[in-house]
């Protein structure tokens, strides 16, 4: 880890206010999961999949970190499509094995 730029920094246990960064970042991530769900009006138990949705989309911004570039972009040189993304919430179409021919092959999700 030292050959890749990784410090170690040692706290003390029981004082997570010695964890600046992390706990900032984390208390930032609570606060987008409560903002999702109440935007898009979903049940609280999505909690989870919200947490993955904000956590991707904390690794495809910009950030000081890696100066100028997403942390994806940093970890594996490449840019990613983001051409396909939906919006949290919005209402998409699933395709569905076992659909007979008349009754459709979809439903909205």
């Amino acid at each position: 880890m030292k050959s890749k730029g990784t410090e170690q920094k040692l706290t003390v246990h029981d004082t997570p206010q010695e964890n600046g960064v992390a706990e900032c970042r984390n208390h930032m991530i609570v606060e987008h999961i409560c903002a999702l769900l109440h935007a898009s009006g979903l049940l609280k138990m999505l909690w989870g999949e919200a947490a993955c949705h904000v956590a991707w989309l904390m690794n495809h911004t910009l950030t000081k970190a890696v100066a100028g570039k997403t942390p994806y972009k940093a970890a594996f040189g490449k840019k990613l499509d983001l051409s396909q993304v939906h919006e949290w919430g919005k209402k998409v179409w699933v395709q569905i094995e076992g659909g007979d021919k008349l009754g459709g092959h979809v439903r909205e999700g």
